[in-house]
């Protein structure tokens, strides 16, 4: 079982571009995220990757992106 994430955005950080907080099962932040505009986090993929929401219009898509290290 991959371990447990978490993503927190700040409260008054929800204009362009996002942050998130990326917090592991033991509480602590592993790493911090910038999105590209247009794109939300939705979710954790098991490799380590993540699932974003894009949106173009009323149209969305959901796209897997992997983190540079």
């Amino acid at each position: 079982m991959p371990p447990a994430l978490m993503g927190m955005m700040g409260a008054m950080m929800n204009q362009p571009p996002l942050v998130y907080d990326v917090i592991g099962r033991d509480g602590r932040m592993k790493y911090r995220v910038n999105l590209p505009p247009g794109r939300q986090l939705v979710g954790f993929a098991r490799d380590g990757g993540l699932y974003l929401a894009a949106r173009e219009g009323r149209q969305f898509a959901i796209e897997k992106v992997m983190l540079k290290n």
